[in-house]
């Protein structure tokens, strides 16, 4: 995954975590109540927090391209 260039694909947003992967990302996974992400490769894991959805349609901190996850 390469953040300096981010992509949108269907018009979603870009999810940039605030501390740097120093691993190859394999595998994403959401949490059941699709609160968390999991980053998972060969040299590691990561946890981060999605931001809360709110507006008319349901848009991350009303529709940005890009948004820093904790």
């Amino acid at each position: 995954m390469n953040y300096n260039q981010p992509t949108r694909a269907g018009g979603g947003a870009t999810l940039i975590p605030s501390a740097p992967q120093n691993f190859t990302v394999e595998k994403i996974l959401p949490s059941t109540d699709g609160t968390f992400l999991a980053l998972a490769g060969p040299k590691g894991v990561s946890i981060i927090e999605l931001p809360r959805r709110w507006g008319p349609n349901g848009q991350y901190q009303n529709g940005k391209e890009c948004i820093i996850c904790r």
